[in-house]
């Protein structure tokens, strides 16, 4: 089965927006197609940052509409402030686009409604970018936990990431918050 890129485009190139295109320009199956922001500059300084990381340069925009006329993409990276990033979200997948927004996904119970209808309705994939799971301090703190497990003869692991920040800022607590393992 031959393996087709998806054609990415990135609305808002903060930082996040910027460095997560950058990540998605490094995937032999993404070519970042194009990049978009209203701010002076940072869609420019995007396209900049992907042609120096992997030798090509995406197409700039200025603006969502600019984007969604002028450029052929797959999937798109919504990284704009939350309070909006929902009608971007919905608006792309209404046109077959496949969507990943930044954390949170949304402020209102009814933007969460929003979304859920959308991919329901669309039949388009919806991600959310949240990432912590993958730190490295958290993968660590996982470890010390199966070790600790192993210890002491329990097998099953911490039940959330909070439990074991929480176990790790008092260990000796009794309370139900703190039990790790049973």
């Amino acid at each position: 089965m031959e393996n087709k890129k998806v054609r990415l485009a990135v609305l808002g190139n903060g930082p996040r927006g910027t460095g997560l295109a950058g990540v998605y320009a490094t995937h032999p199956n993404v070519e970042v197609v194009a990049v978009c922001d209203i701010a002076d500059d940072l869609a420019e300084n995007a396209a900049a940052y992907i042609q120096n990381a992997v030798g090509y340069s995406p197409k700039t925009f200025k603006s969502y509409e600019e984007l969604s006329k002028g450029a052929c993409y797959d999937a798109v990276l919504v990284a704009v402030d939350p309070d909006i990033q929902v009608d971007y979200a919905v608006r792309e997948m209404e046109r077959g686009i496949h969507v990943m927004t930044e954390v949170p996904a949304a402020y209102t119970i009814d933007q969460c409604y929003k979304l859920v209808n959308a991919v329901r309705k669309t039949g388009c994939k919806y991600q959310l970018a949240e990432q912590t799971r993958y730190w490295a301090f958290i993968a660590k703190w996982r470890e010390i936990f199966e070790t600790h497990a192993k210890a002491i003869g329990k097998n099953t692991k911490p039940k959330s990431d909070a439990q074991i920040k929480k176990w790790l800022q008092d260990p000796q607590s009794d309370s139900a918050e703190y039990k790790m393992w049973g």
